[in-house]
């Protein structure tokens, strides 16, 4: 999986859970909290995402969630996810911007 799948996969996770760990992002994914750390630190540049602290902590999109916003159904993502693998290198990443500014609509 690479990044932009894998944010992609993030978005979509955070749009479905109120509040999620670090470490269960990274178990879900199969990637290190640190590499999670980071997919999050670079959504946070373009999306409504909030870290909270604490023992009950994690992971959250702020009070204008994706998923109130997002014209797309879960069925709809995930169909876009899925016909990913019919492209590679320039289409992919062309594709992924599009499905990035789609979920932030």
């Amino acid at each position: 999986m690479g990044v932009y799948e894998r944010r992609l996969m993030l978005l979509e996770m955070l749009s479905v859970a109120k509040l999620v760990t670090y470490g269960r992002l990274a178990e879900e994914l199969g990637v290190s909290i640190e590499t999670i750390r980071t997919d999050i630190t670079a959504l946070m540049c373009l999306y409504p995402i909030e870290t909270v602290r604490g023992c009950n902590g994690g992971v959250k999109l702020a009070n204008r969630s994706l998923s109130h916003n997002n014209p797309l159904t879960k069925d709809q993502t995930a169909f876009l996810i899925r016909i990913r693998t019919r492209f590679d290198n320039e289409e992919l990443e062309m594709l992924d911007s599009i499905i990035l500014q789609l979920a932030a609509l």
